[in-house]
């Protein structure tokens, strides 16, 4: 018997039907779940074959400066979605190094929800001057103004 059974014992059998396990388990989105494991599994092959740690080295040395590397990393999440890139980060440095509360996961959540929206702003910003709305336009250029303010 389970907890929630235990809670809802009061109820009547069709009230109750709503809290069982097999109910929330039939509302799952199955093809979400699957994505974002086949995601993390990507990931950690990536991890596993020290392929992470190789461009984490090579970014290092390439170009030395950790925060001008997570703003890269930044730009790409306009393109990759922030789940892998965020699980390739955490195979690339080690927790050890810079642990959760260090600057460098601070400033990588910064950077990829910033330039979501920054990508967000120039998709409409395309989209006004394709469909030419003089209002909507210079909206858009109010909130590219004012946003980052």
């Amino acid at each position: 018997m389970g907890i929630s059974e235990i809670i809802h014992a009061d109820k009547d059998e069709q009230d109750r039907k709503y809290y069982t396990a097999a109910y929330v388990l039939s509302k799952v989105d199955i093809p979400s779940i699957l994505f974002f494991l086949g995601i993390l599994l990507a990931v950690s092959a990536l991890e596993a074959t020290d392929m992470l740690k190789n461009v984490a080295v090579s970014l290092n040395q390439t170009i030395a400066n950790i925060d001008l590397i997570v703003l890269i990393i930044g730009i790409a999440s306009a393109v990759v979605d922030n789940v892998p890139i965020v699980a390739a980060v955490v195979g690339m440095y080690d927790l050890n190094t810079f642990p959760p509360d260090a600057k460098l996961w601070e400033f990588l959540a910064y950077c990829a929800e910033r330039v979501a929206v920054y990508w967000l702003l120039v998709q409409r910003l395309v989209w006004r001057l394709w469909v030419w709305n003089g209002w909507d336009l210079a909206g858009t250029f109010a909130e590219l103004v004012v946003w980052p303010c």
